[in-house]
Parts: C-alpha cells; sequence; structure tokens
C-alpha cells in the first residue's frame, strides 16, 4: 500500500504561514557536494531553493518568506561561477565564496519577489541580514556581550549584535504583524535598507531563477511546476 506523507500533512496541519530559509555553511577549503556543486553554493543556495520549491504546495496564501543573508561584498558575473569554480576563480578563498553565495542569497530573494508582484499574489519575500555575529557559541556566550560597543567603534558601523538580538530580529521579520506586505526588501536587523549594487542586477536575478531551476528539477514535470510563470507556490 502507498503511503502518501504529503496528503496526511496537508490534512492535519495547518499551511505554513512563515517559512525562514537558514541554512548556511562557510569552509575555508574548497570542497564539492555530491553532484559537483562548490559546497557553500550547494548549501547557502541550492539548497534553500529546493526546500521553497518542495514546500510549495504547504505555503498559505499569505507565507512570509525570510531569506537570511548577509551585506555581500562580492561579485559575480555568471551564476556557474560560483557554482562551478573556474581555473581563475578556483583558489579564492572560503570567505569569499561565502560572500558570494550571499550576493546569490539577495538575487534569488528579488527574484522570487519578482514573481509574486508579477501575479499580485500577497506572499512576501524578505532579505535579512542579521549583522555581525561571531561563529563559535562559547564566545557569543563568554566574550562577546561585553566587547560589543568596542567593536562597533573599532569597525566603524552599528551592525554588530548578541546572538540573542540577531535572533529576536528575525523572528520579527517571520512574524511581525508590522511588516505585514512588505516584499522584496533588505534588512539589517530591523532597519530597511539598500543591499548592494549587484543584487539589484535583474538580468543576474532572471539568470539565476532560471539555471537553479532547471539544476534542483528531477524531471520535465518539475522543470515546468518549478519555473513556470503562473500561479506560486511553484
Amino acid at each position: 500500500m502507498p503511503l502518501d506523507l504529503s496528503h496526511m500533512f496537508k490534512a492535519n496541519y495547518r499551511p505554513i504561514q512563515s517559512l525562514v530559509l537558514n541554512a548556511g555553511l562557510q569552509c575555508l577549503a574548497l570542497q564539492y557536494s555530491a553532484d559537483g556543486v562548490e559546497k557553500i553554493f550547494a548549501v547557502n543556495h541550492l539548497g534553500r531553493a529546493i526546500l521553497f520549491h518542495l514546500l510549495g504546495p504547504y505555503l498559505a496564501s499569505n507565507t512570509r518568506i525570510v531569506v537570511k543573508t548577509d551585506f555581500p561584498d562580492a561579485k559575480s558575473s555568471t551564476v556557474k561561477e560560483p557554482a562551478h569554480p573556474t581555473k581563475e576563480n578556483v583558489k579564492n578563498n572560503g570567505r569569499r565564496r561565502y560572500a558570494t553565495s550571499k550576493l546569490v542569497n539577495i538575487l534569488w530573494a528579488y527574484a522570487l519577489a519578482h514573481r509574486f508582484a508579477d501575479y499580485t499574489q500577497s506572499k512576501t519575500v524578505i532579505a535579512m541580514d542579521p549583522a555581525l555575529t561571531p561563529i563559535l557559541r562559547w564566545v557569543w556566550v563568554h566574550v562577546l556581550p561585553p566587547m560589543i560597543p568596542v567593536l562597533k567603534m573599532l569597525l566603524g558601523t552599528q551592525n554588530t549584535r548578541t546572538q540573542d538580538d540577531s535572533g529576536s530580529n528575525l523572528a520579527w521579520l517571520a512574524v511581525g504583524s508590522d511588516i505585514d506586505g512588505a516584499c522584496g526588501v533588505y534588512y539589517e536587523g530591523r532597519k530597511e535598507i539598500k543591499s548592494s549594487v549587484d543584487s539589484y542586477d535583474e538580468a543576474k536575478q532572471k539568470d539565476l531563477w532560471s539555471w537553479t531551476v532547471k539544476f534542483v528539477a528531477k524531471s520535465g514535470q518539475e522543470t515546468e511546476k518549478f519555473g513556470r510563470k503562473k500561479k506560486i507556490p511553484l
């Protein structure tokens, strides 16, 4: 007897009201996923895109999607460049590849927002920079809190927050009622700001969307479903 868990889920649970795409990876050494994609790009972008497309049928009509990213200081001429590094850029360090993946996150978020807007859907997409944060939990708990004022002074930015602050800001963006209707915007903490110049390149947004759909789809039916320009969820 076939087991249809998707229909069981749909029957027993309410549609998803908020979807936070938060998975991320940073590694210094160049590594590849099982399907041959640079690993940071695979986790930080492709994994999120697959999750969105597969959860599409279970999203509420007014779902809010928050794409966690950072303010990127990277450029990429094509989508294939970060996914499949060339001989020229294969030597880029892990931090540079991570920064490029964050630019890709914003490009994809804006591409999705355009699709929602084109069809007057009430779903919304927000890209969010949680601010500069240390990696190690021990540093978060024992070292960082008293150093926040010093870091802000040394780095010349207010965009440095504790783990609790960043988590609170992310939750606010995911479920806060006072930002209903915000779509295709970028937040630094709780402040809406402009993202990098490259992130507004609509040609790159469209290229990324098309390439991603073709890569993550496992059949012609999924390619049509994920890439169609009609009703979203895709």
